[in-house]
Order: structure tokens, then sequence, then C-alpha cells
């Protein structure tokens, strides 16, 4: 596969990680399909979405497997997996929610599961049990589609030629490349839309090979194995697939889209959602989780897992520890762990500078 490496001409930003397992599968290991036999614990309640079987929890608890455990108040995150398929966040009330990747949605009923957005298989076990006055109303009106198919077929055909000599019409690139990222046209099927060096800019839109990791998922530079749509970077606090968008288009997880990420175009990046805690009082985040920073004029922050990587450490193939962020202050590609620090406070970096690089007049990063 063809490695891509972007880095977004402000600063390149923290690292944070998610184990590729977790981006798999429908529901949890043993999850059931149907609520016969299931009891949630603790007054939750049975529901049926998205092909699985999963609980909806009162104020105070969430949902482990089929039961309801209660909540961690000092670190409202602990325990909330989202089903492996989302990251939790912590809200601004205070109160835990999962941003889900992509593929996956969150519940109807909870904001603490992500449903699959397709149904497994189920075979016969999905299969719904229909009255016979229905099943022959269905074969007398299967004969009449059946007379009217093929004329259904070349219409269809007609509005998908017609579409594709749409799509071609409206792609195109604003940075000279070849390729829209957000729309992800201008590339075959085996490929997607990303953002390389070169350019009269600096920058152009490129085909790129296509990966499979969803969107929020952990990823390593050079190397990029995202899926369409997305691009390892390393922009909220964390390395990991983040999701093209624009202003018209919209982010899922609650989200929003950050423009001006890149110069010369329109082009955005889903932000994560963000509360406005600080990443120098780690005690609100789950154990093993670490605030992270998300740049711009105000300061917001969210919950994100930490790794063991040292201040100082290069941090494109890791995350870096507890209160650290991954930066390249000076624009270049040598982005290492740098200590988060109070602006307002003289001397809060010893010998190095307390540096605005997130642009939040509030927490910078220690600069040597």
């Amino acid at each position: 596969m063809r490695s891509e490496s972007f880095h977004p001409p402000l600063v390149v930003l923290a690292v944070g990680c998610i184990a590729a397992a977790a981006c798999g599968g429908g529901g949890a290991a043993g999850q059931p399909r149907s609520c016969v036999g299931v009891t949630c614990t603790n007054d939750g309640v049975c529901f049926e979405e998205g092909g699985w079987a999963w609980c909806s929890c009162p104020a105070g608890f969430h949902p482990d497997g089929t039961s309801c455990t209660a909540d961690n108040v000092d670190l409202p995150c602990a325990g909330v997996t989202c089903y492996e398929h989302g990251w939790c966040r912590v809200g601004l009330t205070g109160a835990p929610r999962c941003e889900c990747f992509a593929g996956y949605h969150l519940s109807a009923f909870t904001p603490l599961v992500c449903i699959p957005d397709a149904e497994p298989d189920g075979g016969d076990d999905d299969a719904v049990d229909v009255p016979p006055e229905a099943e022959a109303e269905a074969e007398g009106e299967t004969e009449a589609e059946g007379e009217s198919e093929s004329e259904s077929e070349a219409d269809a055909d007609a509005d998908a030629e017609a579409e594709a000599d749409g799509d071609a019409e409206v792609c195109q690139a604003q940075l000279g490349g070849e390729c829209d990222p957000v729309q992800q046209c201008g590339c075959d099927a085996t490929q997607r839309c990303v953002i390389v060096e070169g350019g009269p800019g600096g920058l152009l839109e490129s085909c790129g090979g296509l990966g499979v990791l969803p969107a929020g998922s952990a990823c390593t530079l050079p190397d990029d194995g995202c899926e369409a749509g997305a691009q390892c970077f390393a922009v909220f606090g964390r390395l990991a697939c983040e999701r093209f968008c624009d202003a018209a288009s919209a982010c899922a997880g609650g989200g929003s889209c950050k423009v001006g990420l890149v110069s010369g175009a329109d082009y955005g990046l889903c932000t994560p959602t963000g509360t406005s805690c600080s990443p120098l009082d780690p005690a609100t985040c789950p154990t093993d989780y670490a605030f992270l920073v998300i740049p711009g004029a105000e300061l917001l922050t969210y919950c994100s897992p930490s790794g063991g990587l040292a201040e100082g450490a290069s941090c494109l193939t890791g995350p870096c520890g507890a209160g650290l962020g991954c930066y390249a202050p000076s624009g270049g590609f040598d982005a290492v762990c740098l200590s988060y620090c109070d602006l307002a406070t003289a001397g809060s970096c010893g010998a190095s500078t307390c540096t605005d690089v997130l642009g939040n007049g509030a927490i910078g990063v220690c600069v040597t």
C-alpha cells in the first residue's frame, strides 16, 4: 500500500490510541440477538436494535453486557466501552456519551451504545412471521412487479449513469490535485482521496491506498491504513484516522467540522465532542485516559487513552503519556511528546517556554 504523510500547516498535535481490534464485529462477545430471557439489572430496560439486544440504563448507570452497572462518579467514562465501537467522551453536563466509529451510530434509546449501521445476517433467526393473507397479497404484488422489472432496471441504469455524469462535473480539487477528499470523488474504487505534500501551495489532493481503519481508529505515520473519507492526522490530541468534512457536511458523534486546517481550501476535519476541562487536572478522566486539547480559540478538551511515551519521545508511532501532547511546534515532521502547561503561570515549564501552540490563550505546551 502506498504511504501518505500529511501534517497540517498550523501544527502537528497530540496522540491517543484505540486498539484496532475494537473496530470489528457487530455486538460485543456474547451479546444476544433477542431480549427473550434477558433481564437488565438495576431497573434497566432491554431493547432490540441493529440486530442485537442491548440495555438502556437509568441515570447513574451504564450498560455492561446485558447488565446495568453503577457509574463511577469521579470518572464518568470508567467502564463505558461503547461496546468497543466508539470512544466514551465526558459531555458538557459531566455525563458520559459515546462517539461512534464509522459504520456505527448511537442507539435511539441510549447515548452509551454504538449500533452497527447494517444488521447482521441472522438467517432464519432474523425471519419475521408473516400472516397467510399477507403472503398471498405479497405474491400478487410480486407477479405485477415482475412484469415491469425490466423497465425499472432500465430506469435505474439511466439514473445511475446520469448521477455518475453529475458527480464527474462537480468533483473539483481545491488545491490543484486530482480528487476531492470530502466527496471522495476522482479516484477509482480501489483508492481514496488524501492530501499529500506537493503542488504550488505545498499541498495537493492525490489518490492513494485504500485502508480499512474506521474514522476514530488509531493509526501511525508515515503508513496510513484509514478508510475512504479519512486520513491519519495528529490534530486533535491523538494520532487517529480523522474524517474529512466541509461546512456543508455533517459529522457523526456530536462533533463539528473544524475548517481552516488546510491553507487554500475549505476542507475540514470532524472534531471530537469537547468539554471545558483542563488537561492540568487529570483526575476527571478515567484511569489510563488523559485530557487532550482540541485546537482553537476556546479551550476544549476530551478524554482519550494515554500511552507510555515520555516527554521528548517521538510520537508518530505511539501515544504519549498522561499530561503530554504530540506536537511539532516548528511545523516540521518530527513531532514529539511535550508537556501541557499553564500560560498564566510563570516558570511552569522550568527551563523551557510555555508556548500557546493551540491558540486558546490558557493552555500551552513546553517548548525548548
